[in-house]
């Protein structure tokens, strides 16, 4: 099933043709410049086709299609625009080799280079386009707190870990029942080793055929770390485990829960605020931020503090600002206490 299209947008094959005379004593075969853009779109159709069918998170999140078609109709919008400004642009010099150098209008082609340079700086390589794509397909986002659906994105990324979590111990116990089998059946042998070890202290040559010595040695041996090797076809092979997997996922989910259990504190609890001689300090729940405003600017040591705590001048609302979280409140209320001194 194919997830992607395109709806082509127009490009003006009469200056593409105009620009082809402008610069070559080749013709113009038409429609080259049509076939040039549409090539570069059904490219990136493929790439977003192969992105989506790898992606883990297409079925949870359908969303993303819907992104990835959104930047796919951008591109090729830009595209076209680039592809049809290029073609207006060398029409209006030709080169020296069309003109001839008699009275070449230099001026003219130095405008028309800078015009060319300009028109670069909007153009999107496939490269640039396919990165796009694969964060938008293939990665995970970053969930913010202030989104107001973080908490359903939350729940739906614990239960896709849970998920891959049962998969994985169904694994385990499926390689762990083979793997015993074998052992059972003598197809898989173990034999076990000293590692680590040295020498007691004192020990020679000499004393291998005293007694008392050897009876040292049989027991420091007996306390030496012992490992168990696992030998198949001559060759050995590991006992199956649940692996750093295992914990990471464990340790992922943990975290999850703590943020899901925050963001909850955070939406129920009433948004506070405070005020003093020329400052306010209150929670925009809206926007997930913790603010400080103030009447008129304060002075550079205030600055340098609220910076210090992570608070950003946000201009457009002229405020100093942070993610509301319980580090934000902590840092508010470092600032809070220097303003209060």
């Amino acid at each position: 099933m194919r997830h992607f299209n395109f709806v082509p947008e127009t490009i003006n094959e009469e200056t593409a043709r105009r620009a082809k005379e402008m610069c070559s004593f080749s013709d113009y075969k038409t429609g080259s410049a049509t076939a040039e853009y549409t090539s570069q779109i059904n490219a990136l159709l493929e790439i977003a086709e192969n992105f989506a069918n790898k992606s883990r998170f297409i079925e949870a999140e359908p969303e993303r299609i819907t992104e990835a078609q959104s930047y796919i109709n951008y591109y090729s919008r830009k595209y076209a625009e680039y592809i049809n400004k290029d073609n207006e642009i060398s029409c209006r010099c030709p080169s020296v080799m069309i003109a001839g150098p008699a009275n070449f209008p230099v001026r003219r082609k130095q405008k028309q280079v800078a015009a060319w340079d300009a028109n670069r700086k909007n153009y999107i390589s496939l490269d640039d386009a396919k990165y796009r794509l694969h964060y938008i397909l293939v990665e995970d986002h970053p969930i913010s707190s202030a989104d107001p659906d973080a908490i359903e994105k939350l729940t739906k990324k614990l239960e896709r870990l849970e998920n891959n979590y049962a998969a994985l111990k169904e694994a385990f116990k499926k390689a762990q029942k083979e793997f015993n089998a074998e052992l059972k059946a003598g197809t898989i042998t173990m034999t076990q080793h000293y590692y680590g070890c040295r020498i007691p202290e004192g020990f020679t040559d000499a004393d291998r055929n005293n007694p008392e010595m050897i009876k040292k040695l049989s027991e420091w041996e007996k306390s030496a770390m012992v490992g168990t090797v696992y030998m198949k076809d001559g060759k050995t092979v590991d006992k199956p485990t649940l692996g750093y997997r295992s914990s990471n996922m464990s340790q992922e989910r943990t975290r999850i829960l703590k943020r899901i259990e925050e963001i909850k504190r955070h939406q129920e609890a009433p948004a506070t605020e405070e005020s003093g001689e020329d400052w306010k300090l209150y929670e925009d729940n809206e926007a997930g931020r913790i603010c400080f405003e103030f009447n008129g600017k304060p002075e550079q040591e205030i600055i340098n503090t609220l910076k210090h705590n992570g608070f950003k001048w946000a201009p457009s609302m002229k405020r100093w600002q942070r993610q509301n979280t319980d580090n934000g409140r902590r840092a508010a209320d470092i600032v809070k206490e220097t303003l209060t001194a």
